[in-house]
């Protein structure tokens, strides 16, 4: 990304960190999260774990938002439910702060399991209540 657009895209925003090579970054990081689904639902290993910064969960389709990029672990998620037959898929969303960006595209049918602490309510005596549309983890 060149200086100028930089320097007004952080003008533009109130809440926006980026440096010369984010973009760059960012996309080496969707490309990883789009290799370790292919070796996952390929059979190539056992299970496939991805733990990638950054974490892009708060980016929306169109929209780089809370400080992520583009949403590469809902872009690896819909990549191996479309385009790989992927049967299950389990995101663990460590940060504290909702992501709206792995909620919002997850509609219908087929939907990965989402675990978030935004989701640790309650008390032990649920551990999962499923919903018709998505995974609500209760401790």
């Amino acid at each position: 990304m060149e200086r100028k657009k930089l320097e007004k895209d952080c003008d533009q925003y109130d809440s926006i960190y980026q440096r010369r090579r984010s973009s760059e970054c960012a996309s080496s990081v969707c490309r990883f999260v789009l290799v370790v689904a292919r070796v996952g639902v390929e059979g190539k290993c056992a299970s496939s774990v991805a733990l990638v910064r950054p974490p892009g969960h708060h980016a929306m389709k169109n929209e780089s938002n809370g400080f992520c990029f583009f949403n590469n672990v809902g872009i690896g998620a819909t990549f191996a439910l479309n385009h790989l037959a992927a049967k299950r898929i389990l995101i663990i969303d460590s940060d504290v702060l909702y992501g709206q960006g792995l909620k919002k595209p997850f509609t219908g049918a087929r939907h990965p399991l989402l675990f978030s602490p935004q989701e640790l309510i309650g008390d032990l005596s649920a551990i999962h209540k499923r919903t018709r549309r998505e995974w609500h983890w209760q401790l």
